[in-house]
Parts: C-alpha cells; structure tokens; sequence
C-alpha cells in the first residue's frame, strides 16, 4: 500500500474519532463502510467503480438529511465534509489529490472546533491541525505533481518552526478581531442539545434520584460583589412545581404574575457558566430580583421567576444575577386557588384522614412544621438513595406509613401536600443544594449529586418561605451537602464529620484537584467562550457601542497586528531575498566589491569575479581567493540530501561568513581598475 494512503487513513481515523458520537451509527456505518472499501482498493490493487462511489455519497447524503431535515447547517455541514473526506480517500494519488483531502479535513475540525464545548478537546483539535500541518509539510515537494514523501533535514525543520512561530501572533490578534460566532439563526439553529436530565415538567418518587447519580458539573456559580452566601443560603431555584396527584407532582403556568417589590440594594452578585450545550432552566438563587444574560438564545418565561433557556447552535449558558430583599409580596386569589389544588381522590387517603386528625393550639407555618418533623424523627424516616419502588393505588400512604424509607422529593411532597391540606399555599421547588467550593478560585462547582427538592409555602406577613423537610430526616444533608452521602461509606476513624471533611479538603490530591478545575474553569470562561459579547466586554474602553464602534476595534486589532507581525514580515523578506545562507554572504561580498569601487555586471560568475578582485585588490589576493573558493565549493561542489552534509555544509558557510566580514577593501577609482 502507497504510504501517503496510509497517512491519510489514519490521520482521518485520529481527527474523526472523539467526534463520532456528534452523528448516528448510521452515518457512522457509511463512514466506516468508505474506509474498509478503499483499504480493499489499495490492498487488490482494484479500483471501486465511480458509480459505486457515487452511490454512496447519495446514500449518506440521504441519511443526513433525513436524520436533521437539512443539508444547511453545523451538523450536517460537518457531516457532509467527513461524508466528502471518506469518498476522497478513494482517489489520492496526486498531491492536488492530498492538499484537497487535508483542506476537506481542515473545514471540518473547524466546524468541531465550533461544536466543542471543552477545552481539551479544542487543545486536541489544536494539535491535530499542526498535525495536519507536519503531514502537509511532509508531502509538499515543489513543482512535481506526485505527492511523495521528502526527507525532513535539519533545514527543512527550521522552516517548518519559523512558519508555526510566524503565525501564532497573527492567530493570536485574529482571535480577538473576529471571536467565536454565535450560530443561532444564521444555520437555523439544528445542533441537537441535550435537555438537563431529571428536571422535566414534573417529579415523581426517584426523578431526582437520577440526577444525583451524576457526579458531572453542571454548572458553576462566582460571586462578584466580594459577598459569599452560607451554605444554607446555596438554594438554586430551577422549577415550580403546583399540581399534585399526591406524591408526583409537575409544572403547570400559575396565573397572572407574582407583584413582588424589591429593595434597591443588592446582596450578592453572581455569575453561573454551564457546563455544557444544553437546554435547560437558568437556576436563580432565592429573592433574585433581576439578570442579565451573556449568552444569546430564546428564553420562556414559566411563572414564579423561572426561567426556561433555549440557547443558540454553540452556546453555554451564562448569565450574571443579583438577589435583594423582598419588601412586599401579594398574592391574588386566582394564585391561591392554584396553590391549594388538591388530588380528586385525597379525601380517601389514610395520609389525609392523619393531616385532619390534628390539633394545633396556633395555626401558623411554624407549628405546622414543628408537627411535621416530629412525625418524621418518631416514626424513625430514613434517607436514603433507594428507598425502593411504591406500588398500588395509595404510594403516598405506602411511604408514609410503611416503608417511611425516601429521598429528597419524596419529603418534599409529603410536606408540600400536609400544607395544603391545612389550608397553606405550597408548592415543590426542584434545582440543586450547595455545591463544592474552591478555595482557589472561588467559586462552587455545582453537580448532578447537589440535585435537591424542598418546600415553599406562602406566609401572610413574610410572603413565600422556604421549608426543607430533609432537614428532618437528614440534617447532614443541608448541613454539608452531597458529601455527607458518602461519607459512611468511608473510614472517618472516629472523628467528627466537621474534623473529618476538613481534612479531607485539605489534603494534597484534593488542593491538586481544585487547580486543576479553576484552571479549566478560567480557560473555558476566557479563552473557549470569548465571543462577541465578551469582546465588547474587553474593549468598552472605546467607548459606547455606535456606529462608529466596530471601525475602533478593527483599527485597534490592524494596528496591534501591524506591530506584531511586521518584523516578521520583514524576516520573511529577508529570507525570500537571500534564501540560502551562503548566497546572502555572497551578496555581502559584492556588496562590498561595489562599495570599494568595482564595476559588477550581471554576466559576470563567481570565477571573473574572483579574478576582477584579486586584480584591483591585489593586497587582499589570499582572502578574497579563499572568499570566492568557499563559495563555490559550497554552492557547486556539495548536493546537501542527509544532516551530516548539513552539518557540513553549515560549517563552510560559518567560514565563509567569518572571511567575509573580516574583508576591509580600500576604495578605488575606477579609472586605475585593470580590465
């Protein structure tokens, strides 16, 4: 097999393999299908008919449109060009053959690079592009047509590193002078994104169950205003929940909208990035009284201040928040009547008869709740990842009163449910709890395991409160966040579990862990997110965004890549006029021979030179002679194909150099030169 088709083969393999799971298998078996068709063509030595190959590629065309209903757009435009890369391993014979493949290969890491939403996957589409780059290189032979392999001498390595110097300060200005686009309409919006998984229209007994068995990020949360909030503070509000058939509860629109009044002051200011593409609920903080968003997309109002986010082709989700004091709060009686629905079938339920059954000396949010939990620390409730499947006609009754083993939404409901059947308006809240803190960064890292559900019920005075029932059962829980699950199932060697968790994020692996993450959180935040918003976040120096705006910024980047890449230029110029080492001292020589007087035509080689010289500079005949004798020997007596001939070569140019400079000609006149 010819080697550059080896080349190829695998280069396509290493740049397409950790994008494969952005298409379907199906796609994915046509590009497989292509690859071991044209390893059978260069192993029989038989061409595939053209009609094949073209029959495949209408084929996977096909199969992308049907899969996103377009050929226009990110996905499937990089689909097509993996589709046009595979059917061009087939015919690469020519070195117009290979440059085409790698410039197909090139677009397409570009359309990844604009997919991708972390950064060691931009790092890896970085090196395969210099990669690509070297194999370029590599079979870039002059003037023949034949794409062949040449041997990469001390020479040609030092180009190859002059290039990739030349371009990183060009590449660097060109980052900030057109940043990352965001593809929303332009390419209607196809990029498929995930939804935020456990946090659909509604709850019920093991929903949020699923999202605390992922360890992933799913967001990160910075304070800006130098104002931390305490743990028991790290509420982050994602859903409401109203309408109930007892324990399972989901997201109906309440009417009209909530009449809140804010105090002018702020309490704390914060930023949250998430962590991938995806469609989801933006999570406030309790009493947020306004946001800005930094990412371009559809937003839906759901009631309540929640938020659904539908953001653009190659958006996270970032936004900055502030939360302030609720004044004064009002509910109208078409919200209160919402907030007190009640399941058809309650009035038959052994749960309901119990609510009915007790007697309060005050009715108020405080006794009720005090009751409750009372309940709960007698009838001796546990908290627990599996607390098993509810069956039956009655699952409220079932958890209550038998298994009285649950999780997070399930104390929720129940006490959602108790409140209303004593007359409070309530409602389930679903988002996260807490979060881990770095220190050395700042911020918390909010996963999949912080996924939590509590309880807001509605005070007369106070407006809605916040009601956490898993603090009955699980005071650890809220205490220290998701830690606490895992902590029996360590050694804690009897130590308390404030000792203990300290300890362990002070250990050295645990401090090595949090530079990583800030360094992949900053990275991400600067350098893979900057777009166009945060553009004109850097430069507001220039003013107020006008008409006359983006005519400031590009005079600025022109005028920073001016500086940066005109020394450049001008070694690149100085090395396309003299290429060659030799040849740029042998232009100093004549240079010299001039500047003392010598007449130098263009017919006149290395020999009537040396001659000419020795003539008029008779007093310098040993070093002009040896001058002129180097240079031939290097330029007309050496063919430099291996390193050791470069070496060689170097060494008798080092010469040449050394007798060159040490020339010191006496000016002449013209008239007393010899002919």
């Amino acid at each position: 097999m010819k080697r550059l088709y080896i080349a190829c083969l695998i280069f396509f393999i290493i740049s397409y393999l950790p994008f494969f799971n952005q298409v379907s298998p199906l796609v994915n078996g046509i590009f497989v299908l292509n690859l071991l068709l044209s390893f059978w063509q260069e192993g029989q030595k038989r061409r595939i008919s053209q009609v094949i190959r073209v029959g495949i590629m209408m084929m996977g065309l096909a199969v992308i449109f049907n899969e996103n209903q377009t050929l226009w757009g990110l996905e499937p435009g990089v689909a097509v060009l993996t589709l046009m890369a595979t059917l061009k391993i087939f015919e690469i014979n020519t070195k117009r053959d290979f440059f085409l493949f790698a410039l197909i290969v090139e677009l397409a890491l570009v359309g990844h690079v604009l997919m991708v939403d972390q950064l060691y996957m931009v790092l890896y589409i970085l090196v395969i592009s210099i990669g690509l780059f070297g194999l370029l290189f590599t079979y870039h032979n002059g003037g023949q047509a034949e794409a062949e392999v040449v041997q990469w001498t001390a020479e040609r390595k030092k180009v190859f590193l002059q290039i990739f110097l030349y371009s990183l300060p060009l590449a660097f200005a060109l980052f900030f002078l057109f940043p990352r686009l965001t593809l929303g309409n332009l390419f209607f919006n196809t990029m498929k994104k995930k939804n935020m998984t456990g946090f659909a229209e509604e709850v019920r007994p093991g929903s949020v169950n699923e999202v605390v068995q992922n360890k992933t990020p799913y967001f990160r949360a910075k304070f800006l205003n130098g104002k931390t909030p305490s743990y028991f503070e790290l509420y982050w509000r994602g859903a409401i929940l109203s309408q109930t058939d007892g324990l399972g509860w989901k997201r109906v629109k309440p009417p009209g909208k909530e009449r809140e009044e804010f105090s002018k002051s702020v309490k704390y200011s914060y930023e949250l990035t998430y962590d991938s593409f995806m469609n989801s609920p933006l999570f406030f903080l309790e009493d947020t009284k306004e946001f800005q968003r930094q990412s371009r997309g559809h937003i839906l109002n759901r009631g309540a201040r929640t938020y659904k986010f539908f953001p653009y082709s190659n958006q996270k989700i970032t936004f900055t928040a502030q939360t302030s004091k609720i004044v004064k709060s009002t509910l109208s009686p078409q919200q209160r009547r919402h907030y007190l629905q009640l399941p058809k079938l309650v009035k038959r339920k052994r749960f309901t008869e119990w609510v009915e059954s007790l007697k309060f000396k005050k009715k108020s949010l405080r006794s009720y709740a005090k009751r409750f939990s009372r309940r709960i620390e007698k009838e001796k409730f546990v908290y627990t990842l599996a607390p098993g499947q509810l069956g039956g006609d009655a699952p409220l009754d079932q958890f209550f009163f038998k298994t009285k083993k649950g999780f997070c939404e399930h104390y929720a409901a129940t006490f959602a449910l108790y409140l209303r059947l004593l007359g409070v308006p309530s409602r389930v809240v679903v988002g996260f709890h807490g979060g881990e803190y770095n220190p050395l960064g700042k911020y918390y890292v909010v996963r999949g395991l912080d996924a939590h559900a509590w309880v807001e019920a509605w005070d007369e005075k106070r407006g809605w409160q916040r009601f956490d029932p898993t603090g009955y059962v699980a005071p650890d829980r809220i205490r220290y966040g998701s830690a606490s699950y895992f902590v029996d199932q360590e050694d804690t060697q009897g130590v308390s579990l404030d000792v203990y968790l300290e300890g362990r994020s002070n250990e050295f692996w645990q401090g090595l862990i949090f530079a990583m993450d800030m360094i992949y959180y900053e990275a991400n935040r600067k350098f893979v997110g900057f777009d166009l918003d945060r553009q004109k976040r850097i430069f507001s120096f220039l003013g107020e965004e006008g008409k006359r705006w983006p005519w400031k910024l590009l005079a600025l980047c022109m005028g920073v890549i001016l500086l940066l890449v005109l020394p450049l230029f001008w070694q690149i110029r100085k090395s396309l006029n003299h290429p060659n080492p030799l040849w740029r001292n042998y232009m100093r020589l004549l240079k010299k021979l001039k500047k003392a007087g010598l007449e130098i035509g263009k017919s006149e080689g290395p020999i009537q030179l040396k001659n000419m010289a020795i003539n008029t500079f008779p007093e310098e005949h040993d070093k002009l002679a040896e001058a002129f004798d180097l240079f031939m020997e290097g330029h007309y007596g050496r063919n430099p194909t291996d390193d050791a001939a470069q070496e060689d070569l170097k060494r008798l140019t080092s010469e040449f150099r050394s007798v060159v400079k040490g020339l010191n000609l006496p000016k002449v006149d013209q008239k007393s030169i010899p002919h």
